[in-house]
Parts: structure tokens; C-alpha cells; sequence
């Protein structure tokens, strides 16, 4: 069947100068594509959402943040700078809001009004129990017969005030003043890397000048957070990238030393495939996200490796006295099925992901399956057609001539140590078995991820913001805000929900239930009307004082707030239903992301409320790769074999191929094991694409075996040996690349990789030639009865 993919590929070189022309039209249209190109390197980039998550995100996208941290000696000077800075940017029209302080008046006079509903009536209640304890115990006709088993009831303000200080302290500023903060909101939407580049650009123009040498301003936020990864991210790729090309360089030197002249014709084929697949990926989506941008890393090892088969078997056939032409074409007929059959695993084992429900293990699905589609194309057609190009006036020289060997296969010696070297080869596999092949799984974000602390965010903390990794949920209307939080509040109070901290309403500038809570203070007022609370002593007495000072409130209305809050109401009035979760846990434990998840999840069993936070993104990667991936490990090995018995039509054969891989897998995760090399969330994504790269060099040994008539194992290998060598190698490009990269997720994943592609050489080199062995002897054995 496979033999069929090799005759088209031959009837469509015959037309070279058409595929030549064709190659160069649909390379010239890919230059926009690619390079308009977004990149989202989030992590949230790489999970698909459905439409309340899309519609949430969207809201959380509007309000955006860059914030300006002043850090400096003098807290009068501080805010001086603070005041001249939001003054000079809200003056820009890319500028909304620069807010910079709390009006701190404001809602220490109203801060009753800003109290839960809950706690307001909690202090009623308090005070009608404390008023009808006073009258029992000045009641003589009452007689106290046991020992009261409950404390007097306590008027005490504190713990409520305590619960709620944040909301009336300057959350802008530290204890001292010494840091300032000033949260800029831009006008438009940002989430783009140029877009947030830009913004950035804009506000340092502005601000900068007008910064005294006594005060150092650093940023952060979100919109600085976008620009930081792609700072970290991209030199980092583009190092990569040279890192890769001067590796293949270096290959394909070796390779064609004595013939340079091939060097760039092998080369167009590997860069070519890999640059339509990313022009395919802004048609298909517009993006590169952390998955995705692995083809750039795994294709043109795959392309190598069939450029170099193709180029080995050109050679050889010219070195047999045949043209270019017929030595072109017999290589195609000869290369063709196996490179078919590679293509097919390859296409597969990229479709495996879509096991993995994520939107990213999609797109990477995908491109990678039509990159391996093209990689087969552009080496079996373009690679041809150059080469006709080039030596229409004059053939390349080939170096070198062959000396066939003309015994019979039957009539060779098999390897003398072969039955040694296989008894110590499976003693070996069966320790590493015995010894453990389960590696340890880490579920640390912060050794996967990009370091994102910085000193900026060490300031911020100080002013007793607490807002890092929270969960942002949304609801359809008020009253189904209060039951969620009614709901969590007695469930804390049971001692549930231990992964939460709290849950506070985020942009709700007014008081909630304002006309309640009205009515709550009129009825405080009547019960500390009672003569009753004119004789307290201590604390309880202050309690009195406290309220009786700060019940003089009325509705407060959107004219009546400060003027940064109206702005700020304004610019979150589409959000006056969102309501911010913090968690109690730390979002960099995989572990802990999963229990605030489920948590979360008891509060809102039927998933009405459409949720975003780190802590549930990171929960969600956990739980779709570690219960899926699997499925995708167990669809590449059953479509391994399916693919190897078409090819081969026989299952002895199928069973040879597969044993070094097999092999290879044991001897890679039983490494891992014992140097204590931990797995990760993107490290364990390299395994079904390991297995992709294990069978190439397997099955272009068994396919040189099985063609050719004469010659041992180790004459095959002595032959061929190079060229699956190089294509083996160049397979370790990519790997070799990630380990440069600062994301540690993808350094693993390249760590892993690197692991796995040495021991899967070295099972080729060795497995391979004594299984031939093996079966060499057992053909002679079978020849010399029949005699």
C-alpha cells in the first residue's frame, strides 16, 4: 500500500519545474502569514474555554492593568510624584484611569454601609441579646438557678473592623509611604505582545522625565507581565533557532563533506516545511502558543532525517553508474514506502493529542500531523526537483564506488557473539524493569514555569495588597452574588473550603443592599436608645461609643463617591457582578490549584458561574493531561503496530521492528527513575512523540534487510549505517535547542526528549543488528536441514 505514496511522489518530481515554481509561489505567500504571527505564551493561552469563560475573560481584558511602582525616601514627595504622574497621564486618551490613592475620608464615614450584610446583622443581634441579658439580670423576680454554661455576650466591634481595614486604608501605599503604587488602566483592550509594548512605550515617555533622582519608579502588572515573557520567551526562541540551523549545518557537512554542493539543496527542504507549517497556523489560528511552537523544534529533525535517507540512496544509486534521473527516481521507489510509513506514525502519533482536551495539544495535534505531510512532500517532490534544477548542465561528482557483495544471505556467517551481547542486553532491561520504571511526578508550577517574582512585585506586597493568583468568578445578578457568598460563609464556618481564604465583590464601588442595610442601622439605632447601654463599662462600652459615632450614614449614590472611584466605577460597570476569590493555598502546588478547584466546584455544583484564575487554569492542565495522556500513549502504540503489519504484511516483521523501541521506552523511564529526574506537566508530552521518533531508524534497518538479497546484519549496517546514524541524530537538534531555553517547562521537555533519543539510537545500533542476527542464524539453521 505504502508503495503507491512512493510511485505518485515519482510522477510528480518527473515534473520539477512545475514543483519547483509551485514551491517557490506558496513560499512567497507565507512571508505575511508568518510574519504577523501572535504569540501567546500563557499557559491560560493553551486551554480551550467555552462561551461564559470567553465572555469573562473578554470583561477581565478591559480592565487591564499596568502598575507603576514609586519607591523613595520622603512619603510626601512620594505622593507628590504620584499625583503629577496620573495627572500627566489621564491627560492621554490612551489613558483611562491612573489611580493612585484611596479616599481614605470617604470611606472611613461610611464605612458601616461597606460592611457585609451578614456582620451588620450579626452586631443587631448581638446588641438585642446583650440588651435582653441586662434585662434578665435586673429582672428580681428572675432566679439564676444553674451556672450559665455560655459567656455574657461581648459588643465587641474589633473583629469585625479587623476583617474589614483593608477597605478603608490606602492599599496604594505602604505602612511609611516609602512605596507608592499607581494602577494605570488604558483606554483600549491589551493583550496582545505589541499592543502592551507600545502602552509600555507611551507611559515611559510621559512618565520618566518628571521622576525626581531621589525616587525609582519599576513596573508591573499585568500589561508588563505580557511583555516580561515575551522578553524571556522569544530572544531565547530566536537563539534557538540559530542554535538549530548551525547543528543542521554541521550534520549535513558531515554528511556531504566530500560533495558540499548538496548542502544547500538538503537543507531548503528542512527550513521550507517548518515555515509552511507556520504559515498554515495564522490561517488556522491566527497564533503560536507554548505547544504549538514545538513543530519549529521537532519538524526539521523529521525532515532531516528522511532529506538524509533520500541523499544516501541518491548516492548509492549514482555510484552504481546510473544518471541522475534513474538514480533520483529508483531512490524515491526505494525510499518512498518507508518514508510513507514514517510520515503515517509520525501524522499519528501528532493526532494522538487529541486525546488531551487543550486547546493548545490541538493545534500542536494538528500542525504537526500537516508538518509531517509536508515534510514527506517537499522531500520526495521539491528535493528531486532541485536537484534536477541544479545539474541539468552538469551532475554532481560522486565520490566513492561501491563493491557490492554478492553472497548468498544463507551462506553468511551470523555475528559470532550475537546470543552473548542479546543475553546480556535482556538481563540488563529486566534489572532496569525489576529496578522500577514509574518516574516521580513534580507538581511545582514555579520549577516549570517562568521565574515571575520580581523585586516590583516584592513592593506591592508590602502595601497589604492581596491580590496575587486570585479567582475571578461572574454572576447574572445580585442576589445569586449574596447566596454564593452566604453559602461559603457558612461553610467556612463548618470548617469547608480550607483551599479559600476569602471572597470578596470586586468593582462594586456602592455598598450592596444598601436599602437593608439602612434599615439594620435604623434598628441599631433604636435598641442603643435603651438606657440599658448607658452603663457599660470597658470595651463593651467603646463598642457603643463606636457605633453610636459612625451610625450617621445615608444611601450613598454614584454622585456622591470620590472622583478616581466614579472613573473606576465607569471603567468596571460591565463587571458590577464579578466577585474575586483568593485562595488560602499557593497556586504554584499543582496539589493545592486542584483542591481550590474542587472546592470552587462544591460551591457552584452545577457550574452556572464562569470562572478564570491561575489556581483553576493550572487545576485544569493537571487534570486533562495526567487522565488523558494515556489514551494517546496506548492510540500511538496500537497504531504503531497497525501501521508496521501493513507495511510488512507479516507479523515476525512487525515484532522485530517494534522490539527496539520497546526496549528504548524501558531503558528511558527506568533512567529517569534512577537519576531521579522527575517528570512534569510539559516533560510528559514528549513521550508520544517519542515514540514517533523511535521507529524511523528501526524500520530503514529492517527496510534494507529485507531488500537486499546479500550481506550479514553487520554488512547492512556497515552500509547504511551513516545515513540512519545522521537521521538519528539530527532528531536530537531540537531537543539540544530547548535545553537553552529559560521556560523551564520546555527545558524538561527537551531534557526528556534528549534522554530518550540517545537510548533510542543506541537500541537501533544494537538491538536491530542482533535481532538480524538472531534471524540470519536462524535461516541458515533452516537452509543447512533442508539440505
Amino acid at each position: 500500500m505504502f508503495s503507491l505514496f512512493a510511485r505518485v511522489l515519482r510522477e510528480i518530481s518527473r515534473h520539477h519545474k512545475l514543483v519547483f515554481l509551485f514551491t517557490i509561489v506558496i513560499s512567497l505567500l507565507c512571508i505575511y502569514p508568518v510574519t504577523h504571527l501572535r504569540w501567546e505564551l500563557q499557559i491560560a493561552d493553551m486551554l480551550g474555554v467555552n462561551a461564559k469563560q470567553t465572555d469573562l475573560q473578554k470583561k477581565l481584558d478591559e480592565i487591564s492593568i499596568l502598575s507603576l511602582v514609586l519607591e523613595g525616601p520622603d512619603s510626601a514627595e512620594n505622593r507628590q510624584v504620584a499625583s503629577q504622574i496620573a495627572e500627566r497621564l489621564e491627560k492621554l486618551p490612551e489613558v483611562l484611569l491612573a489611580a493612585y490613592e484611596v479616599d481614605v475620608e470617604f470611606y472611613e464615614k461610611n464605612k458601616i454601609l461597606f460592611l457585609p450584610s451578614e456582620e451588620l446583622s450579626q452586631i443587631y443581634e448581638r446588641l438585642v441579646k446583650a440588651k435582653g441579658e441586662a434585662i434578665a439580670k435586673q429582672n428580681p423576680l428572675i432566679v439564676q438557678l444553674d451556672t450559665p454554661t455560655e459567656q455574657p455576650v461581648s459588643l465587641h466591634y474589633e473583629d469585625f473592623e479587623k476583617r474589614n481595614a483593608q477597605k478603608i486604608s490606602d492599599i496604594f501605599q505602604n505602612e511609611n509611604g516609602t512605596v507608592r503604587v499607581i494602577d494605570v488602566f488604558p483606554s483600549n483592550q491589551i493583550t496582545s505582545l505589541d499592543s502592551a509594548r507600545n502602552f509600555i512605550s507611551l507611559v515611559k515617555g510621559h512618565v520618566e522625565p518628571i521622576i525626581p533622582p531621589t525616587v525609582k519608579v519599576v513596573y508591573t502588572g499585568k500589561i508588563q507581565q505580557i511583555v516580561q515573557t515575551g522578553r524571556e520567551l522569544l530572544p531565547k526562541a530566536k537563539q534557538a533557532g540559530w542554535l538549530m540551523a548551525g547543528i543542521f549545518f554541521i550534520l549535513l557537512f558531515i554528511a556531504f563533506f566530500r560533495q558540499p554542493q548538496l548542502i544547500i539543496p538538503a537543507g531548503l527542504p528542512i527550513a521550507l516545511s517548518t515555515y509552511w507549517t507556520l504559515g498554515l497556523s495564522y490561517f488556522l489560528y491566527g497564533r503560536v502558543c507554548l505547544f504549538s511552537m514545538l513543530i519549529v523544534i521537532l519538524l526539521p529533525g523529521l525532515a532531516a532525517q528522511q532529506v538524509t535517507h533520500i541523499f544516501s540512496r541518491y548516492n548509492e544509486e549514482r555510484r552504481k553508474g546510473l544518471n541522475p534521473d534513474l538514480s533520483l527516481e529508483s531512490a524515491i521507489l526505494g525510499i518512498g514506502p518507508v518514508a510513507a510509513v514514517s510520515t503515517a506514525v509520525v501524522a499519528a502519533i501528532f493526532l494522538s493529542l487529541l486525546f488531551i482536551p487543550m486547546q493548545g495539544a490541538h493545534e500542536l495535534a494538528y500542525l504537526g500531523a500537516i508538518g509531517a505531510v509536508l515534510n514527506w512532500f517537499l522531500c520526495g517532490s521539491f528535493t528531486p526537483a532541485l536537484l534536477r534544477v541544479v545539474q541539468k548542465r552538469r551532475p554532481f561528482k560522486i565520490i566513492g564506488k561501491i563493491k557490492p557483495e554478492t553472497i548468498n544471505r544463507n551462506e553468511v556467517k551470523p555475528f559470532r557473539y550475537r546470543n552473548a551481547f542479546s543475553i546480556l542486553l535482556i538481563v540488563i532491561t529486566i534489572a532496569l524493569v525489576i529496578k522500577g520504571i514509574v518516574p516521580d511526578y513534580n507538581y511545582s508550577f514555579s520549577s516549570v514555569e517562568l521565574a515571575t517574582a520580581s523585586h516590583a512585585d516584592s513592593l506591592v506586597a508590602t502595601t497589604g495588597a492581596d491580590f496575587r493568583d486570585p479567582v475571578i468568578i461572574s454572576f447574572p445578578n445580585q442576589d445569586e452574588l449574596e447566596n454564593y457568598l452566604q453559602e461559603f460563609t457558612e461553610g467556612k464556618q463548618k470548617g469547608k473550603f480550607s483551599s479559600i481564604a476569602k471572597i470578596y465583590t470586586l468593582g462594586n464601588m456602592l455598598p450592596t443592599n444598601q436599602h437593608y442595610k439602612l434599615q439594620v442601622i435604623k434598628n441599631i439605632q433604636k435598641e442603643l436608645e435603651s438606657p440599658l447601654f448607658e452603663n457599660l463599662h470597658g470595651k463593651d462600652s467603646i463598642a457603643v461609643n463606636f457605633l453610636r459615632q459612625n451610625l450617621d450614614v445615608s444611601e450613598i449614590t454614584e454622585e456622591l463617591l470620590p472622583a478616581s472611584s466614579k472613573k473606576l466605577l465607569k471603567l468596571q460597570r460591565p463587571n458590577a457582578m464579578l466577585a474575586t476569590i483568593l485562595p488560602a493555598i499557593s497556586a504554584d502546588d499543582g496539589r493545592a490549584c486542584r483542591r481550590i478547584s474542587k472546592d470552587i466546584k462544591i460551591l457552584d455544583d452545577e457550574n452556572n458561574y464562569p470562572t478564570i484564575g491561575v489556581a483553576l487554569v493550572r487545576a485544569e492542565f493537571l487534570d486533562n493531561i495526567l487522565r488523558n495522556l494515556y489514551k494517546s500513549i496506548w492510540f500511538c502504540a496500537a497504531v504503531l503496530f497497525l501501521i508496521l503489519l501493513l507495511h510488512y504484511n507479516k507479523l515476525s516483521y512487525s515484532a522485530f521492528a517494534l522490539i527496539p523501541p520497546a526496549a528504548a521506552f524501558i531503558w528511558i523511564l527506568s533512567s529517569l527513575n534512577i537519576f531521579g529526574i522527575e517528570l512534569n506537566l510539559y516533560s510528559c508530552m514528549a513521550f508520544p512523540l517519542l515514540v514517533g521518533l523511535s521507529i524511523d531508524g528501526s524500520i530503514h534497518f529492517w527496510n534494507h534487510y529485507l531488500t537486499k538479497r546479500e550481506g550479514s546484519s553487520i554488512s547492512i549496517l556497515r552500509q547504511n549505517g551513516k545515513s540512519i546514524f545522521i537521521s538519528q541524530v539530527a532528531t536530537l537538534v531540537g531537543a539540544i535547542s530547548l535545553l537553552a531555553s529559560s521556560h523551564q517547562g520546555l527545558k524538561s521537555f527537551g531534557q526528556i526528549s534528549l534522554i530518550g533519543i540517545v537510548l533510542i539510537i543506541f537500541a537501533n545500533f544494537f538491538i536491530s543488528p542482533l535481532s538480524a542476527a538472531v534471524l540470519d542464524a536462524y535461516r541458515l539453521r533452516k537452509s543447512k536441514g533442508k539440505t
